[in-house]
């Protein structure tokens, strides 16, 4: 099982870019076999960067322009740990590929006229 939450992070509107800091954690049946999906993903992080435009939910597009491991590895509180948990965290630098945030006032015009 791969988990990714965004823990905090702040936006930049003006140049359409975020900065988040992200949170991987990798749980197999085997620690050993986490470690080892805990590097794909950190793999496929660092090869995603400069990489292709990802369409995602809302239709808007964005890309990953750098990824870093940040901090960690740390437990977090309050967790009942289990050793074959990985946890890693990033600091991610996204962007939003240009023409492509959600017509937000399209989408209130069409909530009025219901």
């Amino acid at each position: 099982m791969i988990g990714l939450y965004r823990v905090k992070g702040f936006a930049d509107p003006s140049k359409g870019t975020d900065y988040p800091i992200i949170h991987t954690l990798t749980i197999t049946k085997r620690r050993s076999e986490s470690v080892q999906l805990d590097e794909f993903v950190r793999q496929m992080l660092f090869t995603a960067r400069n990489g292709a435009p990802v369409k995602k939910r809302d239709g808007t597009f964005g890309q990953i322009i750098s990824c870093a491991p940040a901090d960690g590895p740390e437990m977090l509180p309050g967790v009942d740990w289990d050793e074959r948990m990985i946890l890693s965290i990033y600091q991610l630098e996204t962007r939003y590929v240009s023409n492509s945030l959600s017509d937000y006032e399209g989408i209130v015009r069409e909530l009025h006229s219901r």
